[in-house]
């Protein structure tokens, strides 16, 4: 009777410890899609900033000058 009680108690410590540890595998997965999705965003963000960089680049080169209520280029006058 007794070992009976103590090999469920070992089930309940081992069922318990078990959890523990997912709930604590789950908290790393979400911190590291978080940190994915982050370095996501700036990668994003800085191909736009390279990509309005080489517009402006390339507008001046060709002349022409940003339109404030566009965003597009037009010549200059």
């Amino acid at each position: 009777m007794i070992a009976k009680l103590m090999v469920m108690l070992a089930a309940l410590a081992a069922l318990w410890i078990i959890s523990k540890l997912l709930v604590k595998i789950r908290a790393q997965g979400s911190e590291l899609n978080r940190r994915r999705e982050a370095e996501v965003l700036q990668r994003q963000a800085e191909a736009i900033r390279e990509d309005r960089a080489r517009a402006e680049r390339e507008a001046d080169i060709i002349d022409l000058e940003e339109d404030p209520e566009t965003g597009d280029f037009r010549e200059r006058r």
